[in-house]
């Protein structure tokens, strides 16, 4: 298993056993974490502030689980990976963690991209939740759909 497999492995390992320490000991001492998650942002920089958000996530999603698979590493530290859990052992989730490395192979900067509850589109709860946050949109697509469906 080369470098970014490892880090990934471990990720993937730490954050389902809840390993804050680990997890903690992989980043620079001024690293920056920025989670983006179904339009909802936090950003911290160092060890408290990095602990604080995995506290947060921790304790908003106590069983929340998930399997990550290695996208993309360069020589430079750059590493992509793909994952997907379970909330609370229902729902599906999705995203993308971002990684930076130092010269050393620690991590300068992650960004986790998330999708929280993925359903299908054209699902009764998809087109509830998509209302409930883009009202508009969601009578823009309804109109495009019945255009299309018009044809």
């Amino acid at each position: 298993m080369n470098s970014a497999e490892q880090i990934v492995a471990d990720a993937e390992r730490w954050f389902n056993t809840r390993n804050l320490e680990a997890i903690l000991s992989c980043y620079t001492k001024d690293a920056e974490v920025e989670i983006l998650a179904d339009g909802i942002s936090t950003v911290g920089v160092g060890p408290d502030q990095i602990r604080r958000i995995w506290q947060l996530v921790f304790g908003t999603f106590p069983r929340f689980t998930v399997t990550k698979k290695l996208i993309s590493a360069d020589p430079e530290g750059a590493i992509v990976n793909e994952w997907q859990g379970q909330m609370d052992g229902t729902g599906c989730a999705r995203g993308f963690d971002l990684f930076w490395l130092d010269a050393a192979g620690a991590i300068a900067r992650h960004q986790v991209l998330s999708f929280g509850r993925v359903v299908e589109y054209g699902a009764a709860a998809s087109r509830v939740r998509f209302a409930l946050l883009y009202p508009r949109h969601v009578l823009r697509a309804l109109r495009v759909e019945h255009q299309l469906g018009a044809r």
